[in-house]
């Protein structure tokens, strides 16, 4: 719980000052809570991790995509029964613009994949790249 407040206040900070550095400065910091425990159980390398961030070069391997699962169950967005809490997802999203924010929600709230490795990747990856587009928008 405390993890999900830390992580809401630091992306609502990030969403009202509206820059792209900011987000991915908070996200690397949200997730490098956790992220030596997700690259040790998923095997995933961090240099790719960060290159997810940084320049949004996503690699399809398996680790990579077990790392985000790691990471959402971490944060409790995923449950330990695999389902995807939604409604702690549209927090995550942060954005002061509320309509954006349920846009980009409903956008990638649908996604799944074969398995939660492939389903916390894929939200992951439309939140994130959707939430950049927007800032780069503004």
């Amino acid at each position: 719980m405390i993890t999900l407040l830390l992580l809401l206040f630091l992306l609502t900070s990030l969403s009202n000052q509206q820059t792209v550095d900011q987000l991915v400065e908070g996200y690397i910091q949200v997730v490098g809570t956790y992220e030596s425990d997700c690259i040790t159980v998923s095997g995933a390398n961090s240099g790719v991790v960060n290159q997810e961030f940084r320049n949004l070069k996503f690699k399809e391997d398996r680790a990579t995509k077990c790392f985000w699962e790691c990471i959402y169950k971490k944060l409790d967005l995923i449950s330990v029964s695999n389902e995807v809490l939604g409604y702690k997802i549209k927090q995550l999203i942060g954005l002061s613009d509320k309509d954006a924010s349920e846009e980009i929600y409903q956008k990638c709230i649908q996604i799944r994949g074969s398995d939660t490795c492939e389903t916390a990747t894929g939200i992951h990856r439309c939140l994130y790249t959707s939430v950049r587009a927007f800032l780069e928008s503004q």
